[in-house]
């Protein structure tokens, strides 16, 4: 056997060395498990919250779910919006311009519409004008935008029954602003 300048032989080195491999690796291990466990409960707490929205959704009057629109001219933002809703209980219609939405003749269905503030054609706010002009009740209007300024946010705030929210923002803000929105329209008009 060899000894190193420290006077260890080969042999303690390569044993001092599996010991503190097999010291690591128990640590990974412990890490391994406590992420696990971790995301185990953090999967529970988004089933609660569902299962929570999903009761608070259901207080209807004829037990149907509210009908959500969602119009943004980004189809993927329209999907990915849409998926979220129908997981937390909402029926969900999605659009990807004013025209189009304007012209869809459901629009009586809906319950509460997020809509896109800067759209490729009309406007969130020319959006919102119209359908005003077009529905016999109001519509709460929940206002997204990826280009945020003090202007935009005022005139949504001002315009809408519900809330303004900039992306990306979190799906818990989202909901809850729906959920705000339902409220305050029930409430205003049983």
């Amino acid at each position: 056997m060899t000894n190193d300048p420290n006077g260890m032989s080969s042999l303690a080195r390569f044993r001092e060395a599996a010991a503190r491999f097999e010291h690591v690796r128990e640590q990974a291990r412990e890490l391994q498990t406590h992420t696990r466990s971790l995301r185990a409960k953090s999967e529970k707490a988004r089933g609660d919250v569902r299962r929570a929205y999903r009761r608070l959704i259901a207080g209807g009057s004829d037990g149907a779910p509210p009908v959500i629109g969602v119009l943004d001219d980004d189809a993927s933002i329209v999907r990915a919006l849409m998926r979220l809703l129908r997981t937390v209980g909402f029926s969900v219609k999605g659009f990807t311009s004013g025209e189009e939405l304007l012209a869809w003749d459901g629009l009586e269905t809906i319950d509460c519409l997020i809509v896109d503030v800067h759209l490729g054609g009309l406007t969130g706010f020319d959006v919102q004008e119209r359908i005003a002009a077009k529905r016999s009740s109001l519509l709460p209007f929940i206002f997204i935008t990826a280009h945020d300024d003090a202007v935009t946010s005022e005139r949504a705030r001002r315009n809408g029954e519900g809330e303004y929210l900039r992306k990306p923002f979190d799906e818990s803000a989202l909901i809850g602003a729906i959920h705000t929105a339902l409220e305050r329209q029930r409430t205003l008009y049983p």
